[in-house]
């Protein structure tokens, strides 16, 4: 989950089907051709693929080498969570801006700053597959939003209670 939403996953697993009912009944044990299938995943958002391992794997007739590769479809809905975050960060970046460093405006109410503060959590939190805080989605952008609207919170704060004085 580390790098949501481009993680893929791989299981290498090795797969015995025979004939007998039990290895010490006597009977001899013949080989089954195996092929396998996912009917119905419990959750859509992955793709699954099943190969046959090649090489050296082959240990005894009869038992397969298999890996399963599950990759994670690719969603708009995220790239677009990951923009509009971008965007509460920019506008709330050039507000503050105005504000703090370039004096240009009044310095605002600091509770628009403290109503994106809990925004951004929130809307990070819609992503599909709920990923855990630390993958790769928050290193390149919430954490970012969080700093920046924290920063300019304490600034605008600090700039709003000056004027007040």
């Amino acid at each position: 989950m580390a790098w949501y939403p481009f993680d893929m996953y791989e299981v290498r697993m090795f797969v015995l089907v025979n004939t007998s009912m039990s290895p010490f009944n006597g009977q001899p044990q013949d080989p089954v051709d195996v092929s396998f299938v996912i009917v119905t995943p419990s959750n859509f958002d992955w793709n699954y693929r099943i190969k046959e391992t090649y090489g050296d794997t082959a240990v005894a007739p009869g038992v397969y080498s298999i890996t399963v590769e599950i990759k994670r479809q690719f969603n708009v809905y995220t790239a677009l969570v990951f923009a509009g975050i971008w965007a509460v960060t920019v506008s709330i970046g050039y507000i503050g801006s105005c504000a703090v460093i370039w004096k240009r405006r009044a310095a605002d109410n600091p509770v628009i700053y403290i109503s994106a503060l809990f925004a951004v959590p929130g809307f990070r939190n819609t992503l599909p597959g709920s990923p855990p805080y630390g993958c790769i989605f928050d290193i390149l952008c919430t954490y970012f939003a969080i700093a920046v609207v924290l920063s300019f919170l304490v600034l605008v704060s600090v700039a709003y209670m000056k004027k007040a004085a």
